[in-house]
């Protein structure tokens, strides 16, 4: 089957399924997500297998293959699946009897069994359609992915209806509480991106081993003339929710910046300092990170 003739398919599929959901066809599900479309044949197909059973075609794009959303649920979970697009908030809901995965479209994460996991490849809408990268979606179904050097293609080793382990429990709330508050009070208006990168900073801060900062989070961030949140009081604030999720984030291993110990914002800071005695390492937003 060609590409253009899947596309087809896939753009029927869609509107069928909303139709069904009592949801406006001509608005689709994605509507207001601030995500990047992208036509079909943008990107390469590559079979995509599930404990050896051929479920479909991914779709690559440089080193990164993506699923689509339901699809891919409703062959790992063996049952049909319900869509809620809450366009206000961009957050899309996927669910059958047994679970609910929820993603972001704003801050790129999926939250399933009460655990976050980040989009960090980014996500694609696709002739109306919601890609999802594939190790992502992997992670939420405790699978395995596996690539075969040969011929390209996808096998997903999988226990059915098992998922990530819960997050009951999972995060460490002393570190959640202390990390959540520091991530917002110094950048609970940047992105995730920005967001995950202040908290990579006070996690590699209390785990550098060096015996120049802390060994521990709270001490990290109240370590003397370090943080100004603490000065000015900001750091006692309760956090957004955003905030607590891209703490659960950062505890989830992700990391944007690196092995960075600083960061500042050049607009307000003087960055000489820095610059003459740490290595640059990237812009986020309105902050600079240094290792």
């Amino acid at each position: 089957m060609s590409k253009k003739i899947k596309s087809l398919c896939a753009l029927i599929c869609t509107a069928v399924l909303m139709f069904s959901l009592c949801l406006p066809a001509s608005a689709g599900y994605l509507e207001g997500a601030d995500i990047q479309e992208m036509p079909y044949e943008a990107f390469d197909e590559t079979p995509m297998y599930a404990n050896g059973e051929y479920i479909g075609d991914a779709l690559k794009l440089g080193s990164i293959s993506y699923a689509p959303i339901p699809d891919f649920c409703e062959k790992l979970l063996h049952c049909n699946v319900t869509l809620y697009w809450d366009k206000d908030t961009t957050t899309l809901s996927v669910s059958c009897p047994d679970v609910t995965l929820v993603f972001d479209l704003h801050y790129n994460y999926l939250c399933v069994n009460d655990r976050y996991i980040y989009l960090e490849e980014g996500l694609f809408n696709v002739d109306g359609v919601l890609y999802i990268p594939i190790r992502a979606l992997a992670k939420a179904f405790a699978a395995n992915v596996n690539w075969n050097a040969e011929d390209g293609s996808i096998d997903i080793s999988y226990t059915p209806g098992r998922l990530i382990e819960s997050g009951v429990g999972y995060y460490n709330e002393y570190e959640l509480y202390w990390l959540s508050h520091v991530i917002y009070a110094e950048s609970g208006n940047q992105s995730m991106e920005g967001m995950i990168g202040v908290g990579n900073v006070v996690l590699n801060r209390a785990r550098d081993g060096s015996g120049i900062f802390p060994n521990d989070v709270r001490g990290v961030i109240f370590q003397e003339n370090q943080f100004s949140v603490v000065d000015n009081g900001t750091i006692f604030c309760d956090p957004k929710p955003h905030c607590i999720v891209a703490a659960k984030l950062c505890l989830e291993g992700y990391n944007t910046v690196g092995d960075s110990l600083f960061f500042l914002n050049p607009s307000i800071s003087n960055s000489y300092w820095f610059d003459t005695y740490r290595t640059f390492y990237a812009s986020i937003g309105d902050h600079d990170f240094y290792a």
